[in-house]
Order: structure tokens, then C-alpha cells, then sequence
């Protein structure tokens, strides 16, 4: 709704080349519009924070990730690594708007 508010992420992850802001989800919640507009702005905020310089990012690329219960879930059970759930599980603007440009 545009007003401002504390935003406390479920996680927050550090690899040898990334952060990673962590939203945690139950399926049947991605789809609503708070959730869509809190997604919206985290990435607007991961995009100012990688556009500092590296030293005031810790040297890392920051990026958002959304896990629905059941995309986790199946990525773990499949065998996936913590890094490659990260990796698919990655906002983009054009994944949260449904936007090609």
C-alpha cells in the first residue's frame, strides 16, 4: 500500500560469492498482493544495494529469493544443493510482474 514499514527477512544467506535475502512462503500464499508488493520492493532494494560499491556489499552480489513450500521441498527431495535451490528459486522484476521487459 505504500506506506512505510521494518522488513525482517526469514533468512539471510552468505556464500563465497553472494548474499541472498531469504523469503520463506506457504504455496497457497504467493500469490497474494502484499506478498507480490513485498517482493517488489526487496528487489528494489537488493538493486540499490548491488549498485554500491563492492566494498559496502561485502564483495558479493545480492540477490532475493522467494521459496514456496512445495518448489523447496521438491528441489530438496530431487537432490538439490542449498546454493542450486538459491539459484532457481531467484526474483527477478519480470518473474514477480509476469513482464518479459
Amino acid at each position: 500500500d505504500g506506506s512505510i514499514a521494518p522488513y525482517y527477512p526469514d533468512f539471510i544467506l552468505k556464500t563465497k560469492n553472494k548474499v541472498y535475502i531469504v523469503e520463506t512462503k506457504a504455496t497457497k500464499d504467493l500469490k497474494e498482493a502484499n506478498v507480490i508488493q513485498k517482493q517488489l520492493a526487496t528487489l528494489e532494494f537488493i538493486s540499490r544495494i548491488n549498485q554500491l560499491k563492492p566494498e559496502d556489499r561485502m564483495f558479493k552480489e545480492w540477490e532475493y529469493v522467494l521459496l514456496g513450500e512445495n518448489h523447496f521441498y521438491g528441489l530438496r527431495d530431487n537432490g538439490a544443493s542449498v546454493e542450486e535451490i538459491l539459484s532457481l528459486s531467484k526474483l527477478t522484476e519480470s518473474k514477480v510482474t509476469g513482464k518479459l521487459f
